[in-house]
């Protein structure tokens, strides 16, 4: 199995790197709001942007199954999310000095599309809530922040397949992760 996922880690990678020009060129997404969203970033000492527009509209249909690919759309429109809505993402990466236990990155991710930014929050507190799952909420510059405490989802046992088994999944490794909405269309997550 983990030979697959590396084998499909790669192939995303590729594509990605293969259709960036193609993306640029082609314009499909608007030049000086993606300006305008990199200014508003945060301190990175790495950022990839990735159309994901392009990914969704021109690359999947090449490489998964129909089958596949119409699941991977109808399955989020059930909770009122169109995959093919989505415009970018932008990740951004800082390592922090001194480098944190780990040394795992802070990470902070814009997500932008036609969707509704606070609907979209709204239904992942929803989500959370139907796992016991709490989040917080802070005000920061004019914003409310929905602060995930990631040390408590750590502790909390997790159950697979309902037979009593704990989740094999490792730690998060970060203590918490915030998201707000930007503006109307764009989200922001990190930590």
């Amino acid at each position: 199995m983990k030979r697959t996922f590396l084998t499909s880690l790669a192939r995303a990678v590729c594509m990605v790197f293969a259709l960036a020009p193609q993306a640029a060129a082609q314009g499909l997404v608007d030049a000086q709001r993606t300006r305008d969203a990199l200014t508003a970033f945060p301190d990175s000492q790495a950022v990839l942007f990735v159309n994901i527009q392009k990914i969704v509209r021109d690359a999947l249909p090449r490489f998964v199954p129909p089958k596949d690919l119409q699941k991977l759309y109808t399955e989020p429109q059930k909770v009122g999310f169109d995959v093919k809505g989505v415009e970018y993402a932008i990740v951004g990466v800082r390592f922090a000095e001194p480098a944190p236990p780990g040394g795992v990155p802070e990470f902070v991710v814009f997500l932008r599309g036609t969707f509704n930014a606070d609907s979209l929050l709204s239904l992942g507190r929803i989500a959370l809530d139907a796992q016991g799952i709490k989040a917080t909420n802070e005000n920061y510059g004019g914003r409310t922040l929905d602060i995930l405490d990631v040390a408590s989802l750590n502790k909390k046992p997790a159950v697979d397949g309902g037979e009593g088994q704990q989740s094999s999944a490792p730690p998060i490794p970060y203590k918490e992760v915030a998201a707000t909405a930007l503006d109307a269309n764009t989200i922001v997550v990190g930590v």
